[in-house]
Parts: C-alpha cells; sequence; structure tokens
C-alpha cells in the first residue's frame, strides 16, 4: 500500500491495525474452539475484503503487461485478452500460456493458486473465423497445467457472452429469470397495491432487463422483441389489466416505463454524457472523440461525436460506434447540458415523447 498506492500516515495506521493481530475460533452447540492467530487473509464477507484483495493482486496487472496482453480484474476474477488471427495464432496462443505459467508461479510464491477448474476459454470472432480457427486445431489452452477447452459461451459478471457476441443466450437467461418471478408475483398480485406491485415488478424485474443492457444496443430485432414482451407482460400485472390487452403502450406510457430500446438508448447515453463530462472511465474516454469536420459547417459547434467506419456488424454493437451514434440522436440543448441529474430528466423526457408521439 505505501509502496505502490502512497497510502501513508493515519489511514496506513487503519489498515495495519485491522489486518493484524486478529484472532478466530470456531463455535459449535455454544462450545468454542482454542483461538488461532489469523496470519493472512480479510475477513470474509466484510466490505474492504474485496478492495483490500484487489491491492494484493495489484502486481499481477504488471505481469499481464509486461507480455503485450490486455486485461480485466474483479476482486478474484482475472480475465486476459488478446487479438488473434489465423497467421499469427501458434504465436498468439504460446505467448499466452506462457503468461499463464507465469501467472500461476506469482500465485504460488503470494499464497494463492489458480482454479483450473473454473477457468473458461472462448473466442469472439465472425462465424467464418470461428470455423476457420477452429479448423486449424484452436479448440483449447493450458491453463496452470490443465488443458481447458475453448467453449462457445463464457459467463462474466452476469452476463452471458456467446462467441458471435449476438447477446442472445444473454437475452433466454434474462427471459428465463424474469418469468420465473412474473409468475410469483402474478400469484399474490391480488394481495397488493398499485405501488407495492409496481415497486415489487422495478426490484425483481424491470432491474434485470437494465442491467448491462448498454450490452444491447444495435442486437437483432428479435431480441429486442423477446424483451419487450417480458416487460409488456410485466406491465399488465403491476396495473393488473388483461394479459392479452392490445393497448400495450397507453400501459407502458402509465407507468411511465421506456419501452426496451428506449431504455438501451437512456444507458448509453448516460454513460457517453459521464465520460464526456467527467473523463470517467479511462478506459472509454479514448474510444470517444469529438467531431471535427474538414471545413467550417454548422455541425462544428454541435457538439457532436467523431463516427467511425466499420466493416462488420459485430463492430456497430461497439461503444465507439453506439456513442456518437445516440449522442447524434439527441437535442442539441440536451447535449449541452452539463449537470448530470438534469440530463437524465432531460434525456427521459426526451425518450419518452419518441417512445410515444
Amino acid at each position: 500500500m505505501q509502496q505502490t498506492f502512497g497510502i501513508r500516515g493515519t489511514a496506513l495506521a487503519w489498515f495495519q491495525s485491522y489486518l493484524t493481530n486478529r484472532q478466530q475460533y470456531v463455535s459449535s452447540a455454544g462450545v468454542k474452539s482454542v483461538s488461532k492467530s489469523v496470519s493472512c487473509g480479510v475477513p470474509q464477507g466484510s466490505v474492504l475484503g474485496p478492495l483490500l484483495f484487489s491491492v494484493y493482486t495489484a502486481p499481477v496487472a504488471n505481469l499481464i503487461t509486461s507480455y503485450g496482453l490486455r486485461h480485466q480484474q474483479y476482486a478474484d476474477d482475472t480475465q486476459i485478452y488478446t487479438a488473434i488471427n489465423p497467421a499469427n495464432r501458434t504465436q498468439v496462443v504460446s505467448n499466452l500460456q506462457e503468461c499463464l505459467s507465469a501467472l500461476r508461479t506469482w500465485y504460488a510464491h503470494n499464497n494463492l493458486v489458480i482454479n483450473p477448474d473454473k477457468s473458461e476459454s472462448s473466442l469472439f470472432a465472425t462465424k467464418q473465423r470461428l470455423v476457420q480457427l477452429k479448423s486449424l486445431g484452436l479448440t483449447s489452452v493450458s491453463v496452470a497445467g490443465h488443458t481447458v477447452p475453448i467453449s462457445d459461451k463464457i459467463k462474466t459478471l452476469g452476463v452471458t457472452l456467446d462467441s458471435t457476441l449476438t447477446l442472445t443466450q444473454q437475452v433466454k437467461s434474462v427471459i428465463q429469470t424474469s418469468f420465473f418471478h412474473i409468475r410469483a408475483i402474478k400469484h399474490i398480485r391480488h394481495l397488493l397495491s398499485e405501488s407495492d406491485a409496481k415497486q415489487l415488478t422495478t426490484s425483481l424485474v424491470q432491474s434485470k432487463l437494465d442491467y448491462c443492457n448498454a450490452l444491447l444496443y444495435n442486437t437483432s430485432s428479435q431480441n429486442i422483441l423477446d424483451l419487450q414482451r417480458i416487460q409488456n407482460t410485466l406491465a399488465r400485472i403491476t396495473l393488473n389489466t388483461p394479459l392479452h390487452s392490445r393497448h400495450t403502450n397507453s400501459t407502458l406510457a402509465t407507468l411511465h416505463w421506456l419501452p426496451v430500446k428506449q431504455r438501451i438508448d437512456h444507458k448509453m447515453a448516460c454513460i457517453t454524457h459521464t465520460v464526456m463530462n467527467e473523463k470517467q472511465p479511462s478506459y472509454l474516454l479514448h474510444r470517444i472523440h469529438n467531431y471535427e469536420p474538414g471545413r467550417s459547417l454548422r455541425s462544428s459547434t454541435a457538439g457532436l461525436l467523431a463516427a467511425p467506419r466499420t466493416r462488420l456488424h459485430t463492430s456497430d454493437k461497439s461503444f465507439t460506434v453506439a456513442a456518437p451514434a445516440v449522442w447524434k440522436s439527441l437535442p442539441k440543448e440536451l447535449r449541452n447540458t452539463q449537470s448530470h441529474d438534469s440530463f437524465r430528466r432531460g434525456l427521459k423526457t426526451h425518450l419518452f415523447r419518441v417512445a410515444y408521439p
């Protein structure tokens, strides 16, 4: 903490006091075991646990970077990724496995271990490229001496990513979980007031429709339709209207709920506003650039973002493409709003008018 992160004085003393001279024992049926000193680790379930673990494993970032690879870390979940093509596949896989081997050694020296049973690997590409790479023998990678087969999908932070990034598996997962809660709410709906039903459906189901929904920008119309059906059913149950009612838009408008597509645009616009005005997070900031035409035009002062050219539909789903497109669709006065709270209020009003003209 002191050498790497510059924590000193009272703050460092707090952490030192928190981590040292801890005792633990086991209690069963009122009988306590002998107390033992805790020489490593942090209290499980503590608020500081994930933060302290991240501090402890911070050197992993430098190790991975030294191999020219990129990574993401969240608590004890470390993801390493790199670009690959048929021409350099052998070199890339070899470099990746050397990094994993070095990572295993680092963990061993620091009383940690990689769990191969919980390790996953996946390829993200077009269908044609996936077939090409697999035909060349790229079907697995070695992790801590164990062979980990390349999977067609992986789950990260609650989001299921399929190998072609259609997000169809994620949508199916959301639908399955949502219907489970919808059926349960339906059974007790007659016992709830409208305000309680709205609070319950919003917290249990609407939150699942909104979780990481920015990833669904430019997804298939079928995925949007499937999610919209969930929201429509949820709205009817909330207001206790017939499930086969055709006045879906009026039901959603009464609840002041934006449809699924507008909710995705809302999330993307809010993220873009935060990045542009607060310059955070840094990994998204360098993905967007202000629009600067080659000659003087009225659009020069419109506060637009440069839209890159793409060749693949998969690229059109990226933040680099999505942010300029959503930002351009907003009114100029809304784009010029500095306050995040004012922006969110104005954005919902704008999208509400778009959804229910």
